[in-house]
């Protein structure tokens, strides 16, 4: 799943306040909805259901820096 962000919202990333991780998980959400809208079809209630999750792992547990993969 691609998360697109503007180069602020890349400084917000790691945060461990409330709003940075609702903000995380709505942009999740919306990249999902995207994604399906764009194929016409589609299954998202699992993948909207989650998207909390999502954004709590991928902003607090993970150690994932796309800049590192040179």
């Amino acid at each position: 799943m691609v998360i697109h962000t503007t180069n602020e919202q890349k400084h917000a990333l790691r945060t461990t306040d409330l709003q940075g991780l609702e903000d995380l998980a709505y942009r999740i959400r919306r990249n999902v909805l995207l994604q399906a809208a764009g194929k016409g079809q589609g299954y998202v209630d699992q993948e909207l259901g989650v998207a909390d999750i999502f954004a709590m792992v991928y902003d607090s547990v993970l150690n994932w820096r796309p800049e590192d993969l040179k």
